[in-house]
């Protein structure tokens, strides 16, 4: 016999805004900036939804790296 599930969506919406999973997501997000390098800049904020990080180029040389080797895409994968 199968139960129902029911989803306690502001439990979710209170657990992906939360402390926790903020500093969950920053550090990876400070592994990603460490293996791409300087000239990348890294921020975290709490949305209206749930944690955000971005990593992204700060400087000319930094832009050319990542749309020649994909720099970002790789150290994100592997993470």
């Amino acid at each position: 016999m199968l139960k129902r599930f029911e989803l306690n969506r502001l439990g979710v919406s209170e657990l992906m805004k939360s402390p926790e999973m903020l500093s969950i997501i920053a550090e990876k997000g400070h592994r990603v900036q460490k293996k791409v390098g300087s000239g990348y800049e890294f921020t975290s904020l709490v949305g209206r939804n749930r944690v955000n990080v971005r990593i992204e180029t700060k400087t000319r040389k930094a832009m050319l790296d990542n749309k020649k080797r994909n720099t970002l895409l790789k150290a994100l994968r592997n993470c």
